[in-house]
């Protein structure tokens, strides 16, 4: 543990604005593609925690819901609206000094947000 925690402090030190950063525990995965020709972002954010039940198998048993995630920005363009996708949810974004910041109330497995610009 203080391995991830001694690294991720060296991260921090090199990055002054990380291009996104969470609140979230370890094994959140995020993946952000820029789609140019529709003006967007789309983030993927993925929660589960995968349980090696052989050395070829991982199974995801539980899904352990997170509530309250930050997302901190600093992307090329300036976020202008975020959109959760399918469900058409407007999420609200917040300029700080730290980024621009979106925030989830609570997070399933899955989540997909159309970042426009």
């Amino acid at each position: 543990h203080w391995c991830k925690q001694l690294v991720g402090a060296a991260i921090d030190c090199l990055l002054d604005k990380p291009m996104l950063k969470t609140n979230a525990p370890s094994h959140l995965f995020t993946a952000i593609n820029e789609q140019a020709d529709e003006s967007r972002y789309v983030l993927h954010v993925l929660n589960y925690i995968p349980q090696l039940k052989s050395e070829q198998i991982e199974i995801v048993e539980d899904i352990i819901p997170l509530h309250d995630v930050s997302i901190t920005l600093n992307l090329p363009r300036k976020i202008t609206k975020a959109l959760c996708v399918p469900e058409g949810v407007e999420l609200d974004v917040s300029d700080t000094e730290a980024g621009q910041v979106l925030n989830l109330s609570k997070l399933g497995n899955k989540q997909v947000i159309e970042l426009s610009y």
